[in-house]
């Protein structure tokens, strides 16, 4: 059996998130939007990048306009290579799927 291990880190807030060493790391995320104690999820991505440029994208692209408090949090991946084929089949179509629930 392979395995894939997920090391999450946050919450951030995502306007802070460049002062992290995570930061500079890739693997997946998930954002979301706070309204005091509740938290709504937004966005689950992966990306081969480092985190902090694909989230500058996504300012780019729709982050900028949303109202609320943004938060981040951050997993990086610890996997063989054949464990990470089959991940990111799984995750490209879980991404699709969340996005397509929340907006």
């Amino acid at each position: 059996m392979e395995r894939i291990i997920l090391n999450w880190y946050g919450p951030y807030s995502i306007d802070n998130i460049k002062n992290y060493d995570v930061a500079y790391l890739w693997g997946i995320y998930a954002i979301y939007r706070r309204w005091g104690n509740r938290e709504k999820l937004l966005y689950i991505g992966k990306t081969e990048r480092e985190f902090l440029e694909r989230i500058n994208e996504h300012y780019g692209s729709w982050l900028w306009g949303l109202r609320g408090q943004l938060a981040i949090r951050l997993a990086t991946l610890q996997y063989s290579k054949w464990a990470y084929a089959i991940f990111c089949k799984i995750i490209g179509d879980f991404t699709i799927t969340i996005f397509q629930i929340c907006h």
